[in-house]
């Protein structure tokens, strides 16, 4: 598959648009990111073509994601399989705990659903870095409010690996 940043931005963008930030009812009438629609509107969103998921992950930890609330990375999913692509962002979490990042893994082979709503990207394996303090801040208060209502036990103990459990 032909990777062109733009059309990669394009293509996650629309998805942001189209489908993290609207409220579905299987989900509790909640948007399946809540925190995408201001992210994306306040420009504090870095889309990038990735080269390497662990060295990405790595590089990016250690040179810091500046005024962004995350940094996505897409891949070409038939370059990457989806074991390989999830064993090696697990591999770079455990090497960037330290600097306080975390990479969520999204590959079209690897369809993650929430109460019957796939929740992937569908095109590409994205690799999606942020602090992991704000993730764990947001976690606390989506949990709070009910967001997780729908959200099996063993799916959040998927999403949850190495950061806080919001039920504990």
């Amino acid at each position: 598959m032909l990777m062109e940043l733009d059309t990669v931005k394009q293509s996650i963008l629309e998805w942001m648009e189209r489908f993290l930030e609207v409220e579905h009812p299987a989900l509790g009438q909640w948007a399946p990111c809540p925190y995408a629609r201001k992210a994306r509107l306040d420009g504090r969103i870095d889309i990038r073509l990735g080269i390497d998921p662990y060295d990405d992950i790595v590089d990016i930890a250690g040179a810091g994601i500046g005024d962004k609330e995350v940094v996505v990375f897409a891949y070409d999913p038939d370059v990457y399989h989806h074991d390989y692509f999830h064993h090696a962002i697990q591999d770079a979490n455990l090497a960037v705990r330290e600097q306080g990042f975390i990479s969520l893994d999204d590959h079209p082979d690897n369809e993650e659903t929430v109460n019957g709503v796939s929740m992937n990207h569908g095109t590409y394996a994205l690799s999606i870095v942020a602090p992991t303090a704000n993730l764990n801040d947001a976690s606390k208060k989506l949990y709070k409010a009910g967001y997780y209502d729908t959200w099996t036990s063993e799916y959040m103990d998927e999403v949850f690996v190495g950061r806080e459990d919001p039920r504990k």
